[in-house]
């Protein structure tokens, strides 16, 4: 085992590892862990079923460590086939947060991301002459007026109708720039006030517009030719 110790810091440490060995007859086994946080309360209970080919077998368990763990003495209480098995107890100490170092991120629930994941994700549907449905993808909001989604869904389209995770309807013709090959598009959704994505911390580049004048959707067949829209010059990210 890699760092054998019986302190660990909270905050700092993730994940405490406990070794369990017995001595005791062959066969299959089943092996149970109850962590207890200072106050003496169960907070998890690892399980394993053993197959002891030997006299002697044992188990490893885990217990992950959150920001905001308890401080004190822990201890995992083992048992073997409802028998008690042995006992280890270590300890989680506080350490003073160092005043240089960013402010932890907290980690969000499942309902939290799935709320996000809606609240940007947009359905995009493309509308011909007639303003009948020609076909439907997803999108997304990168500036509260900018909308990406994929090359194929505006193509031929007149119109383009957005739905919002909040139930609102926009509609736009403008596409500031496309690339045909790469399947992406950039729609001007002019009012949307849209949410949009929030990018990751560290190094990034800035969102750079394209230089390129806005132009109707390819059904209006506007680009000076009468033919379909060429390979527009993508955003920088």
């Amino acid at each position: 085992m890699e760092d054998p110790r019986a302190q660990f810091q909270a905050g700092k440490d993730r994940q405490v590892l406990v070794l369990f060995e017995w001595q005791g007859p062959t066969g299959r086994h089943h092996c149970e862990g109850a962590w207890k946080d200072p106050s003496g309360r169960v907070v998890f209970t690892s399980t394993a079923e053993v197959d002891a080919r030997t006299p002697r077998f044992g188990v490893y368990w885990g217990l992950s460590l959150p920001d905001t763990v308890a401080a004190g003495t822990w201890v995992v209480e083992a048992t073997v086939d409802g028998k008690t098995a042995g006992v280890h107890a270590f300890q989680i100490v506080a350490v003073a947060p160092d005043p240089s170092a960013p402010p932890a991120r907290r980690a969000l629930a499942v309902a939290e991301i799935y709320e996000r994941g809606l609240a940007a994700t947009l359905a995009v549907e493309a509308l011909d002459a007639a303003g009948t449905s020609m076909g439907q993808a997803s999108g997304l909001f990168v500036s509260p007026d900018l909308v990406l989604t994929t090359f194929g869904v505006i193509n031929d389209a007149r119109k383009i109708r957005i739905r919002t995770g909040d139930g609102r309807r926009l509609e736009t013709e403008e596409v500031v720039s496309w690339n045909r090959r790469a399947d992406w598009a950039f729609l001007h959704v002019a009012g949307a006030g849209g949410q949009t994505v929030a990018r990751a911390p560290g190094r990034r580049r800035p969102l750079l517009l394209p230089r390129c004048a806005r132009r109707r959707l390819p059904g209006h067949r506007r680009n000076g030719r009468g033919g379909p829209l060429r390979t527009g010059r993508p955003p920088g990210f």
